[in-house]
């Protein structure tokens, strides 16, 4: 009488309990596997080419000067390095995700950002215009007819779609919120500001470790050759072969310090967005949930960021030349204020999709 009493209840091994844990998980992997399915075609349309090309550049010495950082080879060794940091640390995040739905019953609160940051696929062309930013026309990238990737100063690269986002702002967030919970949250006392204020402690505590990050990791990549910022608004900051503004520091801080403040968690187990999800007025009527509120809010702060150096752009800020040299001689010259031309760097020169000139060179 048990037995039958078990088998026609609701126990999740039931046939009736197999087919309802089925249609649980039928909107994820339907996910995964259209995810999948979506870049096997990226990368299949994806080249490491520029000939024949609007940028290619026709006086293109033969063969091509190598490119190499303390005496090592870019393209035989760093940029593989470069890729396999990639995919290893956006696998660790996978593991993540999936270890914590299977001990805990629900979603990581960093999984919601690494869904959101993938749609800034579209978005970077145009931050890269903003930012002067030509990146290295030898990764793998998108063809460089379509649009909107053909804004982008020279190629617009798969890394973006391997989960560079993820890479660069959850990455360096997921240690410093590890990191604060370890050495602030455990010795917080009780009624301290610190204690009564620990979100904005986290931020403050976050931009400035997410500063120091972002030095160590555009530094890196942009002395490796993986991209350059031809032109700078404002101070920099220098090292090597690189040259990274200021104002992309204290910004990048920023971001990965809000990234850190929606991954806590409070005392009930919600995350930032979750919490706001509910409790504002205004996402409370929409009824976003967690993940709708994520989205604006990630996408609402890095276009606010990449908008800055758009303005900065518009403005005639970025005045600064800082090399003396054209690092990609595959390519012509991005020079869409001809302030390059007047500093010396030879041609022949482009001023990009989106030049604003009316006497541009060669688009």
């Amino acid at each position: 009488m048990a037995i039958i009493e078990r088998v026609s209840g609701n126990d999740p091994t039931t046939a009736r309990g197999g087919r309802r844990w089925n249609r649980n998980r039928v909107a994820p992997v339907a996910a995964a596997v259209a995810g999948v399915a979506g870049l096997c075609w990226a990368f299949s349309v994806g080249t490491t080419q520029v000939s024949g090309t609007r940028i290619a550049n026709p006086d293109s010495p033969l063969p091509l000067p190598e490119m190499r950082w303390v005496g090592i080879s870019t393209h035989h060794f760093w940029i593989p390095l470069f890729y396999a940091i990639t995919v290893g640390v956006i696998a660790v995040m996978i593991y993540q995700f999936v270890r914590h739905r299977r001990q805990f019953g629900n979603h990581h609160p960093a999984l919601p950002i690494f869904v959101v940051l993938w749609l800034q696929v579209l978005l970077d062309p145009i931050y890269n215009w903003g930012f002067y930013c030509v990146y290295d026309p030898a990764l793998l990238h998108w063809p460089i007819t379509w649009a909107p990737f053909n804004f982008s100063p020279s190629v617009e690269p798969h890394w973006i779609l391997m989960g560079a986002y993820q890479v660069f702002f959850i990455g360096p967030a997921w240690l410093i919120l590890a990191g604060y919970r370890k050495v602030v949250d455990r010795r917080v006392t009780p009624g301290s500001w610190v204690d009564r204020h620990r979100t904005l402690s986290l931020f403050l505590v976050g931009s400035v470790l997410g500063g120091l990050t972002d030095i160590l990791m555009e530094i890196w990549m942009i002395n490796i050759g993986v991209y350059k910022y031809t032109q700078i608004a404002g101070p920099s900051l220098g090292w090597g072969n690189a040259h990274l503004q200021v104002s992309e520091i204290i910004w990048v801080g920023l971001l990965i310090a809000g990234t850190a403040v929606l991954m806590r968690r409070d005392d009930k187990g919600r995350s930032f967005a979750a919490v706001l999800a509910k409790s504002n007025n205004v996402f409370r009527r929409l009824r976003l949930g967690e993940f709708g509120t994520t989205l604006i809010l990630v996408t609402a702060a890095l276009a606010i960021y990449g908008s800055f150096f758009i303005g900065a752009r518009i403005a005639g800020l970025a005045t600064n030349v800082v090399y003396d040299h054209w690092p990609y001689p595959a390519i012509k010259t991005f020079d869409p204020d001809g302030r390059l031309r007047d500093a010396g760097i030879p041609g022949p020169y482009y001023g990009g999709t989106l030049c604003l000139r009316d006497t541009c060179p060669g688009r």
